[in-house]
């Protein structure tokens, strides 16, 4: 008995990509686009109505600054007063829940059908109406609309936690996620229905609210890392890092300046400067900061741009590594410089201070390439360095005029500097087939020559990669999707034009990152450095001839 040999159309029977387990359709997606109308309409009323309750409340009981006589001469400095700074305020938080609408409506407008993204979408909306200071003033005011003003803020709520263990996939995991998310909704509707339930968080006191709820949304932080770990594809990897990077970047955007006015002195003392920081830091960037979020998730569900995200998060730890080494720095060399000087003078000069930002400035650079080492050397052991990479790589090919031998050399180079699981390199044949040079990590007899979608064909002889995450890449096979997750052009210039003579195919890292800005460029640079050659062992090739 004979074996046949597996075809194409094997590999699309047998590992065929599953149907979106989160799209809907029929009664279910109608059912859920009229819900987030009816969540949207409420959120839209009762913040429109609580501006003037709002208003009228915090200039009834306004900032302590108003009252107090430290503040006088600042204020009078700035002309400042009650009614500017809270309609300041809610500004702020008018620019808060716009920006929530409108990335929830372009979540809704493009993922209509996808009971995830709607879920996303929805919750956006149902936080914009949980502006608690707002809420409070207007149900002080008009009780009876606390039936509509109390759904959405227990939807805000309950949605949070929820996503934490959904996102990115529509599935609870790991399965214990399950009863919690039960008890989760149940709990919450309950409270609902039943304000004074001694289960109500609302009546417990402070701390014990605090640590509860803490606990509750630690069980979703750990699924998000168990399920990365163990479960998520290297784009689902890629989404959830995109929501972590904001949801972390927004909690130290919206914390660090109030901590920074507990640990320097000077920005809690009364006048001008404890004034100025609070509203454009404390206030400002602090609320603004929360906008993070809701930004990551969007990029994160539309799936643009997935592949930069690694070297946002390095440059983030980067400077924000740097920023607390200068500020403690900074602390300790004014401190010590000035202990010094007042052993010799009993009052030191000003001066002082303007040598220590001068030492401090002289210091940053090093102190820079210092943490920038150290975050690469933690965190991101695949960085790579590219201009030592791209020189290496052309002195070892400027003598190799062998049409395979540079393939080979492309493809182990690449993927020894990237840390990649697979790869091969393929050649265009007159009939625009592409056919196998080099395979690394891939047994698989079918990948001797593999199938391209016009599409993608298009875009490589552009010079454009083709990645995962990306509209054309989906265009791809099955096969193709599931094996490799960036498709790089191999171009030759001839006669002042660009000509595709084949592709680098390469599987995801080992690592889990995603492909960043960097090894893109890298990958190209390499590419370009392969078809200088090729171009000149033609050119031989001819005049041998």
């Amino acid at each position: 008995m004979s074996i046949q040999p597996l075809t194409w159309d094997d590999f699309e029977d047998t590992n065929a990509t599953p149907e979106d387990p989160t799209v809907i359709a029929g009664w279910r997606l109608w059912l859920a686009r009229v819900v987030w109308a009816l969540v949207l309409l409420v959120t839209v009323g009762i913040f429109t109505a609580s501006i003037k309750p709002y208003f009228d409340f915090v200039m009834f009981f306004p900032k302590f600054w108003f009252s107090s006589p430290d503040y006088s001469t600042a204020l009078e400095q700035l002309n400042l007063n009650a009614g500017f700074y809270h309609g300041y305020l809610i500004a702020l938080q008018s620019i808060q829940v716009v920006v929530c609408l409108v990335i929830a409506g372009l979540i809704f407008k493009n993922k209509s059908n996808d009971w995830l993204a709607l879920f996303v979408s929805l919750t956006l909306v149902a936080y914009a109406a949980s502006q608690g200071d707002q809420v409070s003033a207007l149900l002080m005011n008009v009780p009876q609309l606390r039936y509509a003003a109390l759904p959405s803020l227990v939807l805000a709520e309950t949605s949070l936690l929820l996503l934490l263990y959904f996102f990115p996939d529509g599935d609870c995991s790991p399965g214990w996620t399950k009863p919690l998310a039960w008890i989760w909704v149940i709990w919450q509707i309950s409270n609902l229905v039943y304000e004074a339930s001694p289960l109500n968080p609302a009546l417990w006191p402070s701390l014990t609210r605090n640590l509860v709820m803490l606990g509750w949304f630690s069980t979703g932080l750990f699924a998000q890392i168990w399920s990365y770990v163990k479960e998520f594809t290297s784009v689902q990897r890629q989404q959830t890092k995109w929501v972590l990077f904001g949801f972390v970047l927004s909690v130290v955007g919206m914390y660090v300046p109030g901590i920074l006015k507990g640990i320097i002195p000077s920005l809690g003392s009364p006048g001008m400067g404890a004034v100025v920081y609070d509203i454009l830091f404390v206030e400002g960037f602090a609320r603004l900061a929360f906008l993070l979020i809701p930004v990551a998730l969007l990029i994160s569900i539309m799936r643009f741009g997935l592949w930069e995200v690694d070297s946002l998060i390095n440059r983030a730890l980067v400077y924000g590594s740097l920023t607390i080494v200068m500020v403690i720095l900074f602390e300790l060399l004014s401190g010590v410089i000035e202990n010094l000087s007042e052993l010799i003078v009993a009052e030191p000069p000003g001066i002082i201070e303007a040598i220590t930002a001068l030492a401090i400035g002289a210091l940053i650079q090093p102190v820079q390439d210092r943490v920038q080492y150290f975050v690469d050397a933690r965190f991101y052991a695949a960085k790579v360095d590219l201009g030592n990479a791209i020189r290496a790589f052309s002195e070892k090919i400027s003598d190799v005029i062998d049409r395979q031998e540079l393939m080979h050399l492309l493809l182990e180079r690449t993927v020894d500097l990237l840390q990649i699981g697979h790869g091969a390199v393929y050649v265009r044949d007159d009939g625009d087939n592409m056919t196998v040079i080099k395979k690394n990590n891939i047994s698989d007899e079918r990948f001797d020559s593999i199938p391209v979608s016009k599409e993608v064909f298009d875009e490589l002889e552009r010079g454009d990669p083709v990645f995962e995450g990306d509209e054309t890449f989906n265009t791809l096979h099955p096969g193709m999707r599931q094996t490799f997750t960036m498709l790089v052009p191999l171009t030759v210039v001839r006669e002042e034009s660009r000509e595709l003579t084949g592709l680098l195919a390469l599987g995801p890292r080992l690592s889990g990152m995603g492909y960043s800005s960097d090894d893109e460029t890298l990958m190209t640079t390499l590419v370009e450095a392969v078809s200088r050659a090729l171009r000149v062992s033609e050119l031989i090739e001819q005049t041998r001839v």
